[in-house]
């Protein structure tokens, strides 16, 4: 699924990028030339989905596989040069493998995905250059984690996770630095997080999930706004 979204967005860019002979040839500035608009990217790079840190929580579980390349699209709307709204989708490429310390049992092979809705305040500087922060909602959902009881030191029994796959909502917040080759077109290197920080609870000597770790994206971008 990721591999087709990133494909049509990619190709969705070229087009608009070569449509009308619009190559970027030389730089522009950014302070001086602003229209309002749509625009779309995409953007890869390093995620870290944070279920590595279910080593640290009281159960006696561990993970592998935790970090991989992931990717996010996006589309946004720019009001004006020191605001915008956007709206993306970030898959996490490898699935985190959770086994348990004491046998090895499998407990899940943990897909990440997120969604989210933010708002970019931008401050323009040295022409070609903006730096952004950002702040919004989010939406993060692990799915093949494995529901029923397991065993963890001091506790009779525990219910690790009690869904086979969980969503929650949270905060997103993130900054990054953006180059334009063009007023409309321009590439950015970023960090956004995703917080949930669900952790694990004990109720009556049962360990319960559902866990949802924070988890970051470090990447590269690109994206392209339309002029209509």
């Amino acid at each position: 699924m990721f591999k087709k979204i990133f494909a049509v967005t990619a190709l969705s860019l070229s087009a608009a990028v070569f449509a009308n002979g619009n190559i970027p040839m030389a730089p522009a500035s950014v302070a001086s030339d602003f229209d309002p608009g749509f625009y779309l990217g995409l953007q890869g790079g390093y995620g870290a989905s944070g279920w590595d840190k279910v080593d640290s929580q009281i159960v006696l579980l561990k993970s592998s596989n935790a970090n991989s390349l992931t990717g996010r699209v996006f589309v946004g709307y720019d009001f004006t040069k020191n605001f915008a709204l956007e709206v993306g989708y970030a898959y996490f490429g490898s699935k985190a493998t959770l086994t348990e310390m004491y046998d090895n049992t499998k407990d899940g092979e943990v897909r990440t995905q997120a969604f989210d809705l933010v708002g970019k305040g931008k401050i323009a500087f040295l022409d070609n250059f903006n730096v952004y922060a950002k702040l919004g909602i989010g939406y993060l959902m692990s799915n093949g984690l494995k529901s029923g009881a397991g065993q963890a030191a001091g506790y009779v029994s525990t219910n690790w996770f009690t869904k086979d796959k969980v969503g929650n909502f949270g905060a997103v917040a993130g900054f990054g630095l953006s180059y334009y080759f063009m007023p409309n077109l321009w590439t950015d290197i970023s960090w956004t997080r995703y917080i949930v920080n669900k952790k694990f609870g004990v109720r009556n000597g049962t360990v319960y999930g559902d866990y949802q770790p924070d988890a970051d994206l470090y990447a590269l971008g690109l994206a392209y706004k339309f002029n209509f």
